[in-house]
């Protein structure tokens, strides 16, 4: 169970770093969330 936890946590990291990415108007400029990308 806390594996499945983990895996639904991760998509929404990812879901939400790639709805960051594609704010234009976010402060957080693409390539810093790539690295961040890389890890999860």
């Amino acid at each position: 169970m806390g594996s499945t936890i983990g895996s639904a946590s991760n998509s929404t990291i990812k879901t939400i770093l790639l709805m960051l990415s594609s704010c234009e108007n976010h402060p957080i400029p693409r390539f810093n969330l790539r690295p961040v990308e890389k890890i999860l």
